[in-house]
């Protein structure tokens, strides 16, 4: 909410152009969320982490190197 590094809306214009990206707004906090509120960052990785896990197992995770994820963008076509 107050980082000086990196301005939130910056992080709302990277998020337009992120796929299945969440982001929670810290009021008060500076460019350190894990010093200044650790609780919530803590709450936030384990969040990913079964999110992750879950998808990992339902086969809804896309593989590193398959076609359309973040290691291997989709090619573009002629036309």
């Amino acid at each position: 909410d107050r980082d000086a590094l990196m301005a939130f809306k910056n992080v709302e214009d990277a998020l337009r152009r992120l796929p299945d990206v969440t982001i929670q707004r810290l009021p008060d906090c500076g460019h350190m969320p894990n010093l200044e509120h650790p609780e919530v960052v803590i709450a936030a990785a384990r969040r990913l982490l079964d999110r992750v896990t879950t998808r990992a197992t339902d086969g809804t995770l896309p593989h590193a190197g398959a076609e359309g994820s973040p290691a291997r963008p989709a090619a573009a076509h002629s036309r």
